[in-house]
């Protein structure tokens, strides 16, 4: 039987777990708007796998391949022309060194008139903790409205207190 001391440290534990996902969650959009392509690809796993419904945005497999998304002149372009990515607050689902995320993201584009909504989407993670360091080892992000994005969010495990 656990004393109370082991079961306090599981909490802590269980805890420090969920705030190094919020860390970096809350850290990823910024990182894509900064234009810092490497930056980005470093919060994914060397086998992580990128799915999206973006218009001329391919699925991509590996940092490399990842990184090449927020490299492309597309992107690049969208940078310099005024873009901003925000994730809202994640929906954290920790199993051990494995964790699912989905949050909704919203992409804003500047134009001549100010910022604009361009694109929501739903957005599912899914991480592993390699040592001691959180990994996105695969992404889905669709748009609102389309039959994967409820997928997305409606297969999701939530982890919420009354289940």
């Amino acid at each position: 039987m656990s004393t109370t001391l082991e079961k306090l440290e599981a909490r802590i534990e269980a805890l420090e777990a969920r705030l190094e996902l919020y860390q970096m969650f809350s850290a990823l959009a910024p990182v894509i708007d900064s234009g810092a392509d490497r930056g980005v690809a470093e919060f994914f796993s060397g086998d992580a796998e990128y799915r999206t419904d973006v218009p001329g945005v391919a699925p991509a497999v590996g940092r490399e391949a990842i990184e090449g998304i927020f490299s492309s002149k597309m992107h690049t372009a969208a940078i310099q022309g005024g873009i901003s990515h925000a994730l809202s607050f994640p929906h954290v689902m920790i199993d051990g060194d494995q964790a699912q995320v989905v949050a909704h993201s919203v992409v804003h584009l500047r134009d001549a008139t100010g910022w604009r909504a361009a694109r929501v989407a739903a957005n599912r993670f899914h991480c592993i903790r390699r040592d001691g360091r959180w990994e996105i080892t695969s992404r889905d992000n669709m748009q609102l409205g389309a039959e994967a994005a409820r997928a997305l969010f409606g297969n999701a495990p939530f982890d919420l207190p009354w289940r």
